[in-house]
């Protein structure tokens, strides 16, 4: 493998929706960002076992162990697990922000509420989010 040089302020590790939404806002604000992901570019599968395989880590067989064993299913391409994961979107509860600030009144002025409320709104007409038609 070919070693590669770059010079940047940030560097974010991982292309999905958290990655890419950190990489844009780094970018809009001026500073130079490189993204490093794992896997290649998506690409049509010939099967399942070709998807496994190319689309996510392990070949799709990391688990999580706790009382129970749960599958953890994590992308391994450009896009990351989003491109996995199907596009579901639940907004932060205010109840568990409330929760927050009671426990760390500091919250209330670092994290504001009406600043979460507003970057959502944004983030949902740009992404296009919208609920699922019956």
């Amino acid at each position: 493998m070919n070693a590669i040089e770059e010079e940047a302020d940030f560097v974010v590790v991982g292309s999905g929706a958290a990655g890419a939404t950190a990489a844009r806002w780094l970018s809009a604000a001026g500073r130079d960002v490189v993204i490093v992901e794992e896997g290649a570019a998506p690409r049509p599968a010939s099967g399942a076992i070709d998807a496994l395989g190319t689309l996510y880590r392990d070949a799709g067989t990391t688990a999580a162990f706790g009382r129970d064993v749960l599958p953890l299913l994590q992308g391994r391409c450009l896009g990351g697990t989003t491109v996995v994961n199907g596009g579901i979107q639940v907004p932060f509860p205010e109840a568990v922000w409330r929760e927050w600030v009671e426990r760390e009144p500091r919250w209330a002025s670092r994290l504001p509420w009406d600043a979460l409320e507003r970057a959502r709104e944004r983030m949902d007409r740009e992404l296009g989010v919208a609920a699922t038609p019956r």
